[in-house]
């Protein structure tokens, strides 16, 4: 199993979080609620949890092949956040 370290993100306001949301699940990760475990391409597992009260954002990489670096996986994400106008801090 191929993990990553854990991304802590604040500042996720619901827009965003639904906008994201919308687009990763157009990607391949159904992300269906605030928190779950999803299966995505590339053999990317991931589990997350989003808080509404505190905008708090976690997500977990717990499995991916071997093509896809981390730091891809990072870039990803911070880069859909950017597009919906938030730059979130992030606390890892």
């Amino acid at each position: 199993m191929a993990s990553c370290d854990p991304i802590h993100f604040t500042g996720i306001s619901a827009a965003v979080f639904n906008n994201v949301r919308a687009e990763l699940t157009g990607n391949g990760f159904d992300l269906s609620g605030p928190s779950g475990v999803v299966h995505g391409p590339y053999g990317i597992v991931l589990r997350y949890n989003w808080d509404e009260g505190t905008e708090r954002l976690d997500i977990e990489i717990l499995d991916k092949n071997f093509f896809v670096t981390c730091g891809q996986i990072r870039a990803q994400l911070d880069k859909a956040f950017s597009r919906f106008g938030s730059t979130p801090q992030n606390l890892a």
